[in-house]
């Protein structure tokens, strides 16, 4: 596994299979998952059990912003449940999707050719619009919309 040590994951897929990881528990198995082996993980745990934590509603914005990460992990594994699992989040909760974006704002440009991809959108500007007009995001995360947004018509135009 990634940095942690055999020990701690262990630990841990013994929690998530329990229920029973804390907060901090549920922000490293979800940074874990980003590096994992899926054919080795899939040997500990089910990864139905998995995805269904994923595509759980009641994760913090910290949570969906790792969520956010899998789509572009480095081996490439499940994107296309990824692409469902974060499709979902944005249909789910448009608002809560931007703030989880927010904080991996680095992840913008990956994400823009998921939802191409997907067809998520009929259209971006009524997407943004509806966004904003809520009132609810703070300056910064304003700001990531509207770069989330630019950036998929940029990758749309071309």
């Amino acid at each position: 596994m990634h940095g942690n040590g055999g020990e701690i994951m262990e630990d841990l897929f013994r929690k998530f299979k329990e229920e029973s990881m804390t907060k901090e528990e549920k922000l490293t198995f979800l940074d874990e998952l980003y590096w994992v082996d899926w054919d080795e993980l899939e040997k500990v745990i089910s990864l139905e059990s998995v995805f269904a934590f994923l595509e759980s509603e009641d994760l913090s914005i910290e949570e969906v912003s790792l969520v956010l990460k899998l789509y572009n992990n480095p081996g490439g594994d499940y994107v296309k449940e990824f692409s469902n699992i974060i499709a979902n989040i944005y249909l789910r909760d448009k608002v809560e999707f931007i703030r989880a974006l927010n904080l991996e704002k680095d992840e913008i440009s990956n994400l823009v050719y998921l939802f191409r991809n997907d067809r998520i959108f009929e259209n971006e500007n009524d997407e943004l619009k509806e966004i904003l007009s809520k009132g609810i995001l703070v300056e910064e995360e304003e700001d990531t919309a509207k770069r989330f947004f630019k950036t998929y018509e940029t990758v749309c135009s071309t």
